[in-house]
């Protein structure tokens, strides 16, 4: 959007009474806003934070429950009743007559919204707005499949990076279930894509299916293949295919003198065989591998379920890989989860042995493949009612309801958002853990309030504002991103110097996974350095410290030693 059609949509906007402007905004970041600020916002800011809040998607959403206001709405109060009728008569492609201007006003105010479209344009025009607001037609979407052309930049792969590729190749020669272990920005996604490159390279047809449980993942995979399957392959045909976001593939996409390798969502796999997917069940068939991304997922009921019908087809010809930077689940949940999961993929786990038995993670922040850390910590006592405290003690992880009443705590919230103002100041781009959906675009108001560019990105948003806001803070355009464990995965972007982990956690593996988001180093297009400002080891009250605590205390020391304390039996590590 430009500055000019945001200057005209806040003169829009800036006509609305101040008491509209006041409910779209919201109470709760009003109380909060008069108790961090000491007064209220005026009616400039208001309109300013609205926009911002939304900016070209301001007039998708529809009222809420209770007839409850929308920027749509409110902008629909200022036309008259003959202006309402032509709206409607425009969109219906015929005269209306109506004189309810209540029934007009919920019509249009919940005519459905299709972005670009040309009855999103005639809203947007009658409310005398520009037309970016009107939004742009859907991309077009990733094809179903295609085929991979021959030339991609490609860089070799890191020495380390080879032993690791060497050692799996060799063991699933005669194991049927493997799995990779290594830190998060080491590149398990890009070892596990030349493991599948290398076992292919022989072959004139053959087919891969590669599972995750997020599209932004399968995505990145997929350019990861695309880049290297030329330089690796001599000139073979490939043929990727998307088997999620809706997808539909037949069998006769399976061309037998192929290379054909599935990109899938586990939950998409999951239900076709349940719903007995003859096509799916002959694919597997033909599977020669399967891949498993962010493995320490696989316990789930699903995931199972496709390894078993897997194993069951193909027999002693199965293969398996997983990929995780933690081959390991919460001893909270259940001491034996660490040991299920090595029984899962066979007690074969492949992990770096690149400092001569000494800890891993040392010798990749000293040769720059991860960031050094430095880690801050912040006292913010909260006050929890005593059923809380019960609950908590009850409960494997912190309960939605402990998390919820965190992200209101209007002490806690201030502190957080005078920390993350001195980290901009300091040229810093903080990406932040909240508590809650609500903590989040709370704390975006907050900031907003106060002059910086701030995104939350949740998992109920629509994907492509989801993209759009991580482009903006990708090119540093944006000062602050907030989220609610939707970047603990699948999110990529190196230079993120700062953490602000606002959400606290029983899960050593949640923690792991946002601690990760920031160990990219230098070498690899990251940071020298990563700040970790962490508000979440005030609960003194629990009398006990929190399951990260002791991961944290673990990082210096190998894995190999993290995988015998967590389950012994578990896993016969090979260090490559």
């Amino acid at each position: 959007m430009d500055s000019k059609s945001g200057e005209e949509a806040l003169a829009r906007l800036k006509r609305l009474p101040v008491s509209s402007l006041r409910e779209l905004v919201g109470h709760l970041t009003l109380r909060q806003a008069q108790s961090i600020r000491g007064q209220q916002p005026a009616k400039n800011e208001l309109a300013r934070l609205l926009l911002a809040r939304y900016g070209p998607t301001l007039l998708a959403g529809r009222p809420g429950a209770g007839y409850r206001g929308s920027p749509r709405l409110e902008l629909l109060k200022q036309l008259d009743d003959t202006e309402l009728r032509a709206l409607l008569s425009q969109l219906r492609g015929r005269s209306v007559r109506s004189r309810n201007r209540r029934r007009m006003l919920h019509e249009l105010s919940t005519y459905p919204w299709v972005r670009g479209s040309r009855n999103s344009l005639l809203i947007t025009g009658a409310l005398g707005l520009p037309a970016v607001f009107a939004g742009q037609a859907d991309d077009t979407p990733a094809p179903r499949s295609e085929v991979v052309p021959a030339a991609f930049e490609y860089h070799p792969l890191f020495r380390y990076q080879q032993q690791l590729v060497e050692e799996l190749l060799k063991l699933l020669q005669t194991e049927s279930r493997a799995m990779l272990s290594c830190y998060t920005g080491t590149g398990k996604t890009r070892m596990g894509m030349e493991i599948l490159c290398r076992s292919l390279q022989n072959r004139r047809s053959a087919t891969v299916i590669w599972a995750a449980h997020k599209a932004e993942l399968l995505e990145q995979a997929i350019a990861t293949l695309k880049r290297i399957w030329p330089h690796l392959t001599r000139g073979l045909s490939l043929r990727v295919m998307r088997y999620y976001g809706g997808n539909e593939l037949d069998e006769c996409e399976l061309a037998e003198d192929q290379i054909n390798v599935i990109f899938c969502s586990n939950q998409q796999v999951v239900l076709r065989l349940r719903a007995g997917d003859t096509n799916l069940i002959d694919w597997l068939g033909k599977t020669d591998l399967l891949v498993v991304d962010e493995a320490h997922m696989a316990l789930a009921a699903g995931y199972q379920d496709l390894l078993a019908d897997y194993e069951s087809i193909r027999g002693e010809t199965h293969r398996v890989l997983g990929l995780s930077a933690t081959p390991g689940r919460s001893d909270l949940i259940s001491p034996q989860e660490s040991a299920a999961l090595g029984q899962l993929f066979h007690g074969c786990l492949v992990i770096p042995d690149v400092n001569q038995g000494r800890s891993p993670l040392q010798w990749f922040q000293k040769h720059g493949y991860l960031s050094r850390i430095d880690h801050q910590r912040m006292h913010l006592p909260s006050r929890l009612t005593a059923k809380l405290r019960e609950q908590i003690e009850q409960e494997e992880d912190l309960p939605l309801a402990v998390l919820e009443r965190l992200g209101r705590d209007p002490r806690r919230n201030a502190h957080i958002l005078k920390v993350a103002a001195q980290m901009v100041k300091k040229g810093r781009r903080p990406l932040i853990f909240c508590c809650s959906v609500q903590q989040a675009k709370l704390l975006q108001d907050l900031l907003l309030l106060e002059g910086l560019d701030a995104g939350a990105v949740t998992g109920e948003m629509d994907l492509r504002d989801r993209h759009w806001i991580l482009e903006q803070y990708r090119k540093r355009k944006m000062q602050v991103l907030l989220n609610v464990e939707v970047l603990t995965t699948g999110f990529d972007i190196p230079h993120v110097d700062t953490l602000m982990l606002c959400r606290p956690t029983f899960s050593g593996i949640l923690y792991e996974q946002m601690v990760g988001r920031g160990l990219r180093g230098p070498r690899v297009g990251g940071t020298e350095r990563c700040l970790i400002v962490d508000f979440t080891e005030n609960f003194e009250r629990f009398e006990r410290p929190l399951a990260w605590q002791r991961w944290w205390e673990a990082w210096p020391q190998s894995r190999l030693d993290f995988l015998a304390r967590s389950a012994p039996e578990a896993w016969n590590t090979r260090p490559a």
